[in-house]
């Protein structure tokens, strides 16, 4: 998606006076430039040609008309006439203003019944045009979808994680989720994918190379993809609501229920959402940021938190391990002014309550010294959080503007049981943030500024009981206001683009640890980062270096650091892409690794680390070529990846009396790794069939420090991922998911670990018919706890579902068929073996009530 200055075409006439007539060509529908269409000048009512052209590949064509071909067009008229294959010929009468002046015009030209790049019919699933692939979801849609995100996930080339919600495209998340070309959801896209309706959506678009700041179209690199999801006629403009109620029994009585209105207008859009839910489902997910924000090369700031609650989490999924009670209030409303201007408010509130039972069995492995511990939690954890954003964005050809500031506010309160221990902690966070951005340009250069300020205060209290010490309690107090400003200009000449962005962050961090230690390690940085990017025909690369000044007076730092980075891409034509990414970076560590005081993590943990701010060098690159054939379905890749890290310091655990201490050396460490990563895909149409397979290798090895000495280690993870869509007509759907992962450690001074297997395979069956359907999943898992000792677990659920009629669903669902207990597996991580074990919800039954209105 690129627009760009002119690029000549000069014919040589004779030399007399001359009139030169420039423009540009692009799609009506997208905007974008159209290469190679021939533009071409005659008299009116005549076929002779005065003069040719064709458009670069930015579109643009510029003609010389001589003295006496003016003078033959004041007389008789000239038309301009513009043709290129796939879309309707365009025809302009040349006025007498025209042939005047220098004129440069924007030509948009219609998409016809035929395009080509790959030859599509209209009507057809999916069409393919510069940058920009088109989903029919009629073609992929039935009336059993409820949702937007059942359709998606059917999509040739087009992935959505079930557990997330995110949605990504040939294994790369998409950076935006548009519908009719706007953002309402602020990148929290699953309130859109999860309560918009299947059948209000009549395309999809995927936008790759996405530019979200128009003036900055074609004159960055990007590698973006974005999603704009267009709406049938009659869903536009009007209000869709939609209201679930459920109950059930699941060793006690259990409830859900949510109520949503959805309304996408030309000049507004609005998400207005409440939920309940006591099922175990995680309605929070959809307060998660799932695609990236334009904050340009701003840096992010550390949150400065020593001791937290740390989140539930679940390899199965948390609607089935964790009792909750959730609350969830969500207002979003966007509204713009004009083609350019929109603002956008977003609040949130959010009451979690959540409970779960698991335990864990480690294993540290130094030579032949093993260290064991065990222990099982049961864990309560209720959370408060509320959230506002007010964003207003000023977006043109020329310029761009945009102000966003956003507020949170966290009350966490953790309780842990296990067994004769018990611990609380609470935590509160107040986070106030404010981005500015702002340029401005010409059609070959910008000048830019961008500002981020954020303040946040975070206190935290930490009390536990053992029965082996005196019980402990631990206040610790954090404020921190950081900000990062700088400018930027970008230069386009021709194929080349020059960036230039420099400035100045820093943070002003106070702390306080029980009242009387107290460190306040503040920091400054000098940036500054030129990039070139040359483009040419289908290719395209960036050099860029990064060069860094850090000083914090606290801990005597001083460091210049060079950063380079080096980005290759290659597209020959519409089915293959090649692109290449090396780069070396230096970060230093969070306040966690250097606060020098010690200070208690949880019951069983203490940190003593040193005011030595730890650095890691990190050297990678990465490979990857893609072929696919998108009318057939077909898609491709195959990528090789490697990355070599530095480490000046490092940190050693101590176990003694039951307490884990780390502490902090100051010993240079060193670890490196790759990774081959493939992917191959094929849909059929005809089938409505898509299945895949993604193939990962990863291999690593490093050193970590027990007890003061070394133990050195390489670690092997393959995983074999299959898919399977397949909906041969409306009445039957079959799904198939299946995660393979074989894991190895290699420990010198020991014998090597066995390599375990972990295998997790559902399948999905949906029958059905225009007014009734039922699904029956089955989750298999079978994972290796230790060698030659395995774990065999079914999960299964059932749900029927009767369409009453157009706006009224009835289901009955039961979750847990089989009424299993518990769910085990085993891992590694680095040095050691984590077996864990998961307390599972009993069999619920479930009956729900839907409405749409």
């Amino acid at each position: 998606m690129r627009y760009a200055a002119v690029l000549l075409l000069i014919f040589f006439l004779p030399l007399q006076a001359q009139q030169v007539l420039k423009g540009v060509v692009v799609e009506k529908e997208s905007g974008q430039p159209i290469p190679s269409a021939s533009v071409t000048v005659s008299k009116a009512g005549e076929q002779q040609l005065l003069t040719f052209a064709r458009t670069d590949d930015k579109g643009a064509f510029e003609l010389q008309l001589t003295q006496g071909q003016l003078s033959q067009g004041q007389q008789t008229g000239l038309i301009l006439t513009v043709r290129s294959l796939g879309r309707k010929a365009y025809t302009h009468t040349l006025t007498p203003t025209d042939l005047q002046r220098a004129v440069s015009l924007k030509i948009p030209l219609e998409s016809s019944d035929i395009a080509l790049r790959e030859v599509t019919i209209k009507g057809a699933p999916v069409r393919v045009k510069p940058d920009t692939i088109t989903y029919d979801l009629s073609e992929f849609a039935s009336e059993k979808d409820q949702h937007i995100s059942d359709v998606l996930g059917k999509l040739p080339g087009v992935e959505v994680d079930k557990t997330t919600g995110k949605i990504s495209y040939q294994g790369k998340n998409i950076s935006k989720l548009m519908v009719e070309g706007l953002d309402v959801s602020g990148g929290q896209y699953r309130q859109v994918t999860d309560n918009l309706k299947a059948d209000a959506v009549e395309k999809a678009e995927v936008l790759e190379n996405y530019q979200p700041i128009r003036a900055l179209e074609g004159k960055t690199f990007t590698d973006e993809v974005a999603m704009n999801l267009k709406l049938k006629d009659d869903a536009r403009d009007v209000w869709m609501f939609n209201l679930d109620a459920a109950a059930g029994y699941e060793q006690h009585a259990t409830y859900a229920g949510r109520l949503n209105a959805l309304r996408f207008a030309k000049g507004s859009q609005d998400l207005w959402s409440y939920k309940t839910d006591y099922t175990g489902k995680n309605v929070a997910s959809e307060l998660r940021r799932l695609s990236s924000e334009d904050n340009g090369n701003l840096h992010a700031v550390s949150f400065p938190e020593l001791v937290a609650n740390s989140a539930f989490s679940s390899p199965i999924g948390m609607n089935r391990v964790r009792d909750n009670r959730t609350n969830l209030v969500s207002v979003n409303h966007l509204n713009r002014s004009g083609d350019y201007q929109q603002s956008r408010v977003m609040v949130n509130y959010l009451h979690d309550e959540n409970r779960m039972t698991n335990g864990v069995d480690e294993t540290y492995h130094y030579g032949d010294q093993v260290i064991q511990t065990q222990e099982r939690q049961d864990r309560f954890l209720v959370q408060d959080h509320v959230a506002a954003e007010w964003d207003t964005e000023q977006n043109s050809t020329t310029s761009y503007q945009r102000n966003q500031f956003q507020m949170d506010g966290t009350w966490d309160r953790g309780n842990n049981r296990l067994d004769d221990v018990f611990q609380h902690l609470t935590n509160q966070r107040l986070e106030l943030q404010n981005t500015f951005h702002h340029l401005a340009g010409k059609q070959k250069s910008i000048l830019g500024f961008r500002s981020h300020v954020h303040y946040s205060y975070s206190p935290s209290d930490l009390y536990f009981q053992r029965p082996d010490m005196e019980a402990q309690s631990q206040a610790f107090s954090a404020h921190q206001l950081f900000t990062d400003n700088q400018f930027y200009t970008n230069f386009n000449k021709q194929q080349f683009h020059i960036e230039w962005y420099s400035g100045v962050s820093g943070n002003l961090t106070f702390t306080q640890l029980d009242k009387g230690n107290n460190y306040n390690p503040h920091r400054l940085q000098l940036y500054s980062v030129p990039s070139a990017s040359f483009s040419v025909r289908k290719m395209e690369a960036q050099l860029q270096a990064a060069v860094n000044y850090y000083h914090q007076p606290v801990t005597h730092l001083h460091q210049l650091y060079l950063d380079p980075m080096l980005r290759m891409k290659w597209e020959p034509n519409t089915r293959w892409a090649v692109r290449v990414n090396g780069s070396q970076t230096h970060t230093l560590s969070s306040l966690t690794s250097y606060y020098p005081h010690l200070y208690w993590k949880n019951y069983r943990t203490r940190y003593q680390m040193n005011d030595v701010v730890p650095a890691l060098t990190n050297r990678s690159a990465r490979v990857e070529t893609a072929y696919r054939r998108v009318i057939q379905g077909f898609y491709s890749s195959l990528a090789l990846s490697a990355y070599d890290m530095h480490y000046n310091q490092t940190t050693a655990m101590t176990y003694l009396d039951g307490v884990f201490l780390y502490q902090a050396l100051n010993r240079t460490t060193h670890s490196s790794g790759y990774a081959v990563e493939g992917r191959l895909s094929k849909g059929s149409f005809k089938l409505n069939l898509n299945a895949m397979l993604d193939v990962a290798y990863a291999r690593s090895k490093g050193g970590t420090y027990i007890q003061d000495m070394k133990q050195n280690y390489v670690s092997s993870t393959l995983t074999l991922t299959p898919t399977l869509r397949w909906s041969p007509t409306d009445y039957f759907t079959l799904k198939y998911d299946g995660v393979f992962t074989g894991a190895q450690t290699e420990l010198t001074g020991s014998s090597t670990l066995p390599m375990l297997w972990n295998m997790q395979q559902t399948v999905s069956l949906n029958l059905g018919f225009p007014s009734f359907n039922a699904t029956f999943s089955a989750d298999y898992f079978r994972n290796e706890l230790a060698e030659n000792q395995f774990s065999n677990l079914w999960l299964g659920d059932l749900d029927l579902n009767w369409k009453a009629n157009k706006k009224t669903r009835v289901t009955f669902s039961i979750h847990n068929l089989f009424n299993k207990k518990t769910y085990q597996e085993t891992f590694y991580s680095t040095v050691s073996t984590t077996q864990q074990w998961i307390h599972l919800r009993s069999r619920e039954c479930l009956l729900q009530l839907s409405l749409s209105l």
